[in-house]
């Protein structure tokens, strides 16, 4: 839910930063910026998941039941996280990066396929084999200290550091690239399952969106920005109130849109009207939130006289 909600600020950052491609840009542009890589792309994802779900059917067909509970005895959580994980980015980095440099056009992008399908396959494994997923909690203090140590090495090293020469130094600076990634996300996946692995009726609610407002977000973003840039509103109220239209703007399209049930699988919602909400879990929601399942009754599935 947090990653997606990142989202929304990160495409409005493309709107006001000059030397960032987007598809519009604003007349309040700034000439510097710090950003991280925008990961996954839907075609990605899909072509991802059927491939997963391809092997998933192909497990049921030879009786594969057992091959991840071998998996999680034979192969220890320090291989599996961290050997190799990251001994794959630095391989998939040594021969593919100068050949085919990211370029996001999925038929010839083998870098990114390179790392972005590791990933994917990793969070398969995360589910199947949870002693890998509790090891992740387990270890996000030293991951978070390990992550820390490569992006300072890799600051290092993009500000025009050397650590040596050939060889060793050679592969560490290969590892210290390669690995910065996925140390972070391992520690921000254990940090998150510390700190943020709570249930309740406001998560519950914005977790059956997730999917519907990454669909809407940046088509709400061009739109409003369309609409907001002649106002002229000045470098700081006109962000507020992209942000703020956008996230009231998706909010509201996933009331409708889970409304019309040849739509909801379009745009990822469950068939369910409410997400699994009680009467008083509603009312315990954010005003927004909850006036927003209100009026969709009342709209929707009032009975009619």
């Amino acid at each position: 839910m947090l990653a997606f909600g990142l989202l929304i600020f990160y495409h409005i950052g493309m709107y006001y930063v000059s030397d960032w491609g987007w598809h519009i840009k604003s007349q309040h542009q700034s000439e510097w910026h710090v950003t991280w890589n925008h990961l996954w792309f839907l075609m990605y994802i899909y072509a991802y998941s059927v491939a997963a779900w391809a092997v998933s059917l192909l497990f049921k067909l030879l009786n594969l039941a057992g091959f991840w509970p071998l998996i999680e005895k034979r192969v220890g959580p320090v291989l599996m996280i961290l050997g190799v994980p990251i001994a794959l980015l630095t391989l998939n980095g040594q021969l593919l990066y100068e050949r085919y440099p990211p370029s996001n056009d999925f038929i010839n992008d083998y870098f990114n396929h390179g790392r972005y399908f590791m990933a994917f396959v990793m969070g398969v494994v995360f589910v199947q084999a949870p002693r890998y997923w509790r090891a992740v909690r387990q270890w996000r203090k030293p991951m978070l200290a390990a992550a820390l140590v490569s992006f300072a090495i890799a600051l290092f090293l993009f500000r025009g550091g050397e650590l040596g020469g050939e060889g060793f130094a050679q592969a560490l600076e290969d590892l210290c690239w390669s690995g910065n990634g996925w140390l972070w996300m391992l520690a921000i996946c254990g940090w998150s399952q510390y700190l943020l692995n709570k249930n309740n009726a406001v998560i519950r609610y914005l977790n059956g969106g997730v999917y519907c407002y990454y669909i809407l977000h940046q088509t709400v973003i061009i739109a409003l920005a369309h609409q907001l840039s002649p106002l002229e509103l000045g470098p700081v109220l006109e962000p507020i109130c992209l942000v703020v239209l956008t996230l009231l703007a998706c909010l509201g399209g996933y009331e409708v849109l889970r409304c019309i049930p040849d739509l909801r699988m379009c745009f990822g919602i469950t068939a369910s009207r409410n997400p699994g909400l009680s009467s008083e879990e509603i009312s315990s929601l954010p005003s927004t939130c909850r006036y927003g399942l209100i009026a969709r009754e009342e709209i929707f599935f009032a009975p009619m006289n």
